[in-house]
């Protein structure tokens, strides 16, 4: 399962998701049906919204890893944990 539709599945729907994010339900089904044509990358601000709405279930960096890069959580600026 790939990172969007896990999203999905979260919010319990393609509809459910695409409303949370202020895209229409077919962006959504391009994103999981169609993700190899360029047109069809997640943009960032909705990368960020995704993780919002899933309370971090899927995180940004799972959606568009070559944007985001891997995160530490906890970690702080210095490298250490919180």
């Amino acid at each position: 399962m790939s990172p969007i539709e896990k999203a999905a599945v979260v919010m319990g729907s393609q509809k459910k998701l695409a409303e949370a994010i202020g895209v229409t339900p077919g962006r959504v089904w391009q994103w999981i049906n169609q993700p190899e044509l360029s047109r069809n990358r997640i943009a960032p601000d909705k990368c960020n919204l995704i993780e919002k709405a899933t309370n971090g279930q899927v995180r940004r960096e799972q959606l568009r890893p070559d944007i985001f890069a891997p995160v530490s959580y906890g970690e702080t600026i210095n490298g250490g944990m919180v």
